[in-house]
């Protein structure tokens, strides 16, 4: 019998400031113990979505993680530290699951989709 788990890849969607934070220290672990099965084979480029109503958080993990800038959702401005705007953005959500899409079409079977925010 295969394994449950067998086969299949990963996407990981990083959220919010603090799952973006997560990101900019998982990306270059995960590329330093070679774990290619959570890379975009010949690219070297994370299999990831990272989506924040500031720019400034994305543009930060762009300099330290193997992410690719497609795959990097954001507003054209931020939230002014106002949580109740950065809530509710249904186009920002929508950009997002887009690109969660377009990942999951480059994979042959999709065995998970992580998600990683603050609570």
């Amino acid at each position: 019998m295969p394994p449950l788990w067998g086969g299949g890849s990963t996407i990981w969607v990083h959220v919010g400031q603090c799952g973006n934070q997560i990101a900019a220290s998982l990306w270059p672990a995960l590329q330093k113990e070679r774990a290619d099965d959570h890379f975009r084979a010949g690219h070297g480029l994370a299999r990831a979505v990272c989506v924040d109503s500031e720019p400034k958080v994305i543009d930060s993990l762009r300099r330290t993680a193997p992410v690719d800038p497609f795959y990097c959702v954001t507003q054209q401005s931020g939230c002014g530290s106002n949580w109740a705007q950065g809530y509710g953005t249904p186009a920002l959500a929508a950009a997002a699951l887009e690109r969660v899409r377009q990942q999951a079409n480059f994979v042959s079977a999709l065995r998970a989709l992580v998600v990683v925010h603050s609570a």
